[in-house]
């Protein structure tokens, strides 16, 4: 319950079992990769599924949710001009 109430102020480094959710990502995302990897299930490109883990690895590496980076870009800008960006991609699949 304590995980339920801090991750919204403490995002990834909020504990739970005295692990910080980040680390409890990485364990799941890799559980995650070696399961789909054994599936070897592949598009018409020849990928496989773990293609769709690609945004939850960008977030492990950088140690950020979406969230936090727009936080810390409006901290920087002190405007919200910056949401409006038709070129953003917000596909993580590969595909």
């Amino acid at each position: 319950m304590n995980a339920y109430l801090n991750a919204p102020k403490q995002g990834l480094n909020t504990r739970l079992r005295n692990k910080k959710l980040i680390d409890w990502a990485k364990i799941f995302l890799d559980l995650s990769k070696k399961g789909l990897d054994k599936r070897n299930e592949l598009n018409k490109s020849g990928k496989n599924e773990t293609i769709y883990l690609k945004h939850i690895e960008e977030i492990i590496e950088s140690k950020k949710t979406r969230a936090e980076m727009l936080i810390e870009q409006f901290n920087k800008t002190k405007n919200l001009s910056f949401l409006v960006n038709h070129d953003e991609n917000f596909s993580y699949s590969g595909f």
